[in-house]
């Protein structure tokens, strides 16, 4: 270790359940190597390393053994296992972010899923000082709803950046075996206002369940293309019988 590097170690019980282990080093020009930090309470534990200085190169992994730990936050009864690892570098205010998400057994009141793995790249937008570059793609497995046929796999991909102002959707895809769903478009949060272009497809849509939009009999595909309204006042879409792809979509407004 160069003569100019500090370390520092700790390691111990903090508090009831919570314990703590970390070997830090830092550099004369301030700079900070993690050579481990480790956080661990019953319910989760987080492990990083990596080195901050002018620009960061972090890794990070959070598991989570029961999500049932988060049922304060997101208000209902959940079960099963995730965990997610993340790894951060570049401009310390701006970094890179890749991450990767994987769960088992996932269980909560909309339904069920097998497992689940989801990965994001999020950079910064090269040419908007204030927007984030996002691109994300995922797969669920043996996805169960009550009422709702059961899905072998759901998968999804999407290519979108974002502002405070604006959330730009270039592409997003949803597709679910039975039916594929298209997107692109623009929203604004503070007018809670979209402009978007929406399409589903479906190979026979007597197997999409009872009810959607009225939906009976046989066709290769139905679409729909909202126009730029508030969120509030959407209407709710002219479903309407077309093959895939459109011949001639409604332009963006």
């Amino acid at each position: 270790m160069p003569p100019a590097w500090r370390r520092r170690r700790w390691r111990g019980c903090l508090a009831p359940g919570l314990t703590l282990a970390a070997a830090l080093r830092r550099g004369a020009d301030g700079a900070v190597a993690v050579d481990r930090l480790a956080v661990a309470v019953p319910a989760a534990r987080l492990d990083v390393s990596g080195r901050v200085a002018g620009a960061v190169d972090l890794r990070a992994a959070v598991e989570l053994p029961d999500v049932a730990a988060l049922e304060p936050v997101l208000g209902t009864r959940v079960t099963g296992t995730l965990r997610l690892e993340a790894h951060a570098h570049g401009a310390l205010a701006r970094p890179t972010v890749s991450a990767d998400v994987t769960g088992s057994a996932l269980a909560g009141t909309p339904g069920t899923v097998a497992r689940l793995t989801a990965h994001a790249d999020i950079a910064p937008a090269p040419d908007a000082p204030d927007a984030w570059h996002v691109v994300t793609r995922g797969r669920a497995e043996d996805v169960r709803a009550p009422g709702a046929p059961n899905l072998p796999a759901v998968a999804w991909t999407a290519d979108l950046q974002a502002d405070p102002a604006l959330i730009r959707i270039a592409a997003a895809e949803l597709d679910a075996g039975l039916a594929t769903v298209r997107l692109d478009g623009d929203y604004r949060p503070a007018e809670q206002a979209v402009a978007a272009r929406l399409s589903v497809a479906a190979a026979d849509l007597r197997a999409l369940p009872t009810g959607i939009a009225g939906l009976r009999g046989a066709a290769r595909s139905i679409s729909t293309w909202p126009v730029c309204c508030p969120m509030a006042s959407m209407p709710m879409p002219p479903w309407r019988s077309t093959g895939w792809p459109p011949a001639s979509p409604s332009p963006m407004r």
